[in-house]
């Protein structure tokens, strides 16, 4: 049982705030007990665990994102905050061997964590759970620059079964338009060493950022394919006032009109367009 009154190790170190991108202002946890008590409560009555883990950490700030992160290269405040989920992992569950059948780790850039400290935190979960490599699902959050030797090994060793790639768009204007810089021939050598590995490549885009049309996104999807996929993800872009602002910040913030009705389309729908390997299929 948790006591609702004492806040939790994540939340006495970073309460939560709006999003930060000063290493000095890091804000990641919500600080609602009667939400964290309801939320224990749930793992509680689970046997076969799924659990998420949030690794804030980004290389650069996306103007579009509105998800909290922390825009940092101190590897310092990366070790901390391993070991403070650590910490919170051994509170939540003090009693070793609980089976876990999936999970995910998202944020930010799960990939960008120092190889070292993503390792650190896998081997403690492998230690702390019952993993079954035949009866696990584990999905990972990358950035296409992230792929590294050293990341592809702890993909490896630690079973990960899906890697799914922040692309956003393939047009590099576009891209820079919003703060983002990705290098497509990382994809094309991300796809062949994730073959290799067995692990499913998926993509995900956004439709609604500045400077897209129709005709660049209908352009987007037919590339998309030649790079084998084995799924692509596309995300209406969230709007609100603080995206306005942070779209004007780095580049023409002007919303693709066309675009709304597709947007609050997928907003009353609530879903996510998820398409097969082929997204003319």
């Amino acid at each position: 049982m948790v006591n609702t009154s004492q806040p939790s190790l994540l939340q006495q170190r970073w309460p939560l705030g709006s999003r930060q991108t000063e290493l000095s202002n890091s804000k990641f946890v919500k600080n609602d007990n009667e939400s964290y008590f309801r939320f224990h409560q749930l793992l509680d009555e689970q046997n076969d665990l799924a659990l998420y883990y949030h690794f804030p950490f980004c290389q650069n700030f996306c103007s579009f994102c509105a998800l909290n992160i922390a825009v940092t290269h101190d590897k310092g405040i990366q070790l901390e905050y391993v070991n403070a989920l650590i910490a919170e992992t051994k509170k939540t569950y003090p009693i070793k061997g609980k089976k876990i059948s999936a999970l995910y780790l998202g944020g930010g850039t799960p990939s960008s964590l120092h190889h070292l400290y993503l390792e650190q935190f896998l081997t403690f979960l492998f230690d702390h759970f019952d993993i079954k490599k035949e009866h696990f699902s584990f999905i990972i959050e990358c950035h296409p620059n992230d792929l590294t030797p050293e990341n592809l090994k702890i993909f490896k060793k630690f079973y990960a079964t899906e890697l799914r790639l922040g692309i956003q768009d393939l047009d590099p204007v576009i891209l820079k338009n919003v703060n983002r810089f990705n290098k497509i021939e990382n994809i094309e050598v991300m796809r062949e060493k994730t073959q290799d590995l067995n692990l499913r490549l998926g993509a995900d885009f956004i439709v609604g950022l500045p400077l897209q049309t129709t005709t660049s996104i209908e352009k987007m999807l037919f590339q998309s394919q030649f790079y084998s996929f084995d799924f692509i993800q596309l995300y209406p872009l969230k709007q609100n006032s603080q995206t306005q602002q942070n779209l004007a910040l780095f580049g023409n913030s002007s919303l693709p009109l066309h675009n709304n009705e597709f947007q609050e389309n997928s907003r009353r729908e609530n879903k996510t367009v998820r398409t097969t390997r082929d997204p003319f299929a």
